[in-house]
Order: C-alpha cells, then sequence, then structure tokens
C-alpha cells in the first residue's frame, strides 16, 4: 500500500481496480494469497498521517548520504516499514496455515 491522506487525514488507496482484479484470480486459481494490500492498508490507517511517514523513505536533507536533498517517498519502505511488511507476511503465512511456516522463527 502507498502511503496516501487526504487533507483532512483520511486514507486514500490509490490502487483503484488492481487489488480486486489480483484477489480474483488467486481465487480462480485456487491459488493461496496473502492479502497484503488489505493487511498494510490497516497499519497505515492505525499509524495515520503523521506516524505512518516513518514507515516510509522519508529523509530531510543532509540526513542521508545516499538522499543529499532528501526524499518524500511515499511508495518505498524504511527499514522500518519494511519490517512491519514482513511481520505482516509472516503473519499471513501462520494465518493460512502454510507448509512454509515451520520454518520461520
Amino acid at each position: 500500500m502507498r502511503r496516501r491522506f487526504d487533507k483532512d487525514g483520511k486514507f486514500q488507496d490509490s490502487h483503484g481496480q488492481y487489488p480486486d482484479i489480483v484477489r480474483a484470480v488467486a481465487s480462480e486459481h485456487r491459488v493461496t494469497l496473502i492479502d497484503m494490500h488489505l493487511k498494510s492498508e490497516k497499519v497505515l490507517i492505525q499509524y495515520g498521517p503523521e506516524e505512518s511517514r516513518k514507515l516510509f523513505l522519508q529523509l530531510k536533507p543532509n540526513e542521508n548520504a545516499n538522499y543529499p536533498q532528501g526524499i518524500e517517498d511515499n511508495t518505498h519502505f524504511s527499514p522500518l516499514g519494511a519490517e512491519v511488511m514482513a511481520r505482516l507476511a509472516v503473519e499471513g503465512i501462520r494465518e493460512l496455515k502454510l507448509k512454509l511456516a515451520m520454518f520461520l522463527r
């Protein structure tokens, strides 16, 4: 999920029909789907407009040598955001009781 909130702080999904198409294809082909779209949306709403900035690549000028001008990226995760999303994926593996779960710690 991308980070996108309106001026009133309400979360806005920017993916349109794509997630529903993915769900339909998974269902049609009987493929297990961890719905990261839905899981990550819940997290962003929980964090809210300001706190959710921590989950994305949001850097001030000179805060990181790779981004001397700074960056406000609402698509790519920060290390914290990547960890939160990875935990959601693990949660999904366990919820769906996938065989892969036996290899998780």
